[in-house]
C-alpha cells in the first residue's frame, strides 16, 4: 500500500508502507531517517511529543540551549522525565542552567538531583 507523508507545504514522501505511517511517531521517525529534521521537529511540537522534540533538538541539532528553553516550559513531571534521558549531557554543557531549571521544577530543593542526572563527571 502507498502512503503519502506530508513533510511541509513544499515537501512530501510517497512510501510503500502500511496505513499506520500516518501515525505521528512514525512520521517523525521517517522524517528523521530521511534527513528532514526541521519537519520532524515541527510535527513533534505540533503534537506535543515532548520526548521527540528533545531527542531531535539534542541528537540531531545539538541545540542544548533551545532544549533547556523547551524543558523550562514543560510541566514539572515531564521536565523530570526528560532530564532522566538528557540531564547528563545538558548538565555537562550547561551546569548552571540545568541547576536553575531543577530548582524551579522542585521549588528550590535539590535532593533529587543525583537520581535525575545519574553520574555527571
Amino acid at each position: 500500500m502507498l502512503a503519502l507523508v506530508v513533510l511541509s507545504s513544499r515537501h512530501a514522501l510517497l512510501c510503500r508502507c502500511s496505513p499506520l505511517l500516518a501515525h505521528v511517531q512514525t512520521a517523525i521517525v521517517v522524517c528523521r531517517q530521511s534527513g528532514y529534521y526541521r519537519q520532524a521537529l515541527q510535527i513533534a511540537r505540533k503534537h506535543k511529543e515532548h520526548n521527540w522534540v528533545l531527542k531531535i533538538l539534542v541528537e540531531d541539532f545539538d541545540d542544548l540551549q533551545q532544549s533547556l528553553e523547551y524543558l523550562s516550559k514543560l510541566e514539572p513531571l515531564q521536565t523530570e522525565k526528560s532530564l532522566k534521558s538528557y540531564g547528563d549531557r545538558l548538565a555537562e554543557a550547561r551546569p548552571e542552567q540545568v541547576t536553575a531549571l531543577l530548582m524551579n521544577v522542585r521549588g528550590g530543593s535539590l535532593p533529587f538531583l543525583v537520581p535525575l542526572l545519574g553520574s555527571v563527571s
